[in-house]
């Protein structure tokens, strides 16, 4: 577990180091770039008995002059009604897809890590950690991002997200 946090802390450091050369506004190729960090939360509806708070951070990064991917960070939460609690740490790449008038549509492949610090472990095929696949689609403008997560755990995430620059 120590391993995978500080291989996590490593991704996320060197990630922000580089992001800082987000994508530029171009207006004359593009009618909507979204250039900013944005900062956000995920929750998950409870069904059958699961429920799910996932704080994020998005990351623009410029690939070319014409294109950017988003980076998507996450350390969250997932609580269960049997008390096995499990703590998540994501991350994802966004592309965009669509772009509309005011905003640009993304796609998220996102893989996430999940640990449950209290399960027992008697069987040796039930693990106490997994990894999950996780597929997002977001709205993005300059300002807010709206989101659904599509997880085969039963569980609808619905997030938003803002951008704090001015």
């Amino acid at each position: 577990m120590k391993k995978t946090i500080l291989i996590l802390l490593v991704i996320v450091t060197s990630l922000m180091v580089n992001a800082q050369d987000t994508t530029s506004t171009n207006q004359q190729t593009h009618k909507v770039i979204t250039t900013d960090n944005m900062f956000g939360v995920e929750f998950g509806m409870p069904i059958m008995g699961r429920g799910f708070i996932n704080p994020n951070i998005t990351l623009p990064q410029r690939i070319t002059d014409e294109y950017h991917i988003i980076h998507y960070l996450a350390g969250g939460y997932s609580f269960l009604e049997d008390k096995q609690d499990e703590y998540v740490f994501s991350y994802g790449i966004g592309i965009p897809l669509h772009t509309l008038k005011k905003g640009i549509l993304y796609g998220y492949l996102i893989d996430a890590y999940h640990y449950r610090p209290n399960k027992v472990v008697v069987d040796p095929t039930k693990k106490r950690d997994f990894r999950q696949r996780r597929v997002r689609v977001a709205y993005r403008t300059n300002r807010f991002e709206f989101s659904t997560t599509y997880t085969l755990r039963y569980s609808i995430i619905l997030g938003v997200s803002y951008s704090f620059n001015k």
